[in-house]
């Protein structure tokens, strides 16, 4: 409950509401900068709840994907109530498509949900490296 409401207090930071008017106004990009990785997660499901719509993040810093989307997972539920699975990592292809070699099978199945979750609606947030597609 104490996430929760620290998270709600968060949500009503002027500049956090000033994003939909930004939106709304035509195609945009949003870059959240200044913001410690620690808190990347919460900020991305703040940022759903505030616009409910999908959100796709894109970020070169970030070693780890598949963790930033389960933290982001955690916070999302709790403000959302939806389910972790509405959020996603889209693994890179392990080695490479010019490589000549297979990617790794989990990497296709995990991409592959994504882009069925994508097509079905039912993802809120998709995470992802600059080269993953």
């Amino acid at each position: 409950m104490a996430t929760q409401s620290l998270l709600s207090q968060l949500a009503q930071d002027s500049l956090l509401q000033s994003i939909p008017r930004q939106v709304d106004s035509g195609p945009c990009r949003i870059a959240l900068s200044g913001i410690a990785p620690a808190a990347k997660p919460a900020y991305l499901a703040l940022l759903h709840r505030i616009l409910s719509r999908p959100i796709l993040f894109v970020s070169a810093g970030v070693p780890d994907l598949e963790a930033m989307a389960a933290t982001t997972a955690f916070y999302h539920r709790g403000l959302s109530g939806k389910p972790g699975e509405r959020v996603a990592a889209f693994p890179a292809l392990q080695p490479g498509p010019y490589s000549g070699l297979s990617p790794h099978a989990e990497a296709v199945e995990q991409r592959t949900l994504a882009l069925w979750k994508m097509h079905r609606r039912s993802l809120d947030i998709l995470l992802c490296g600059p080269r993953h597609w």
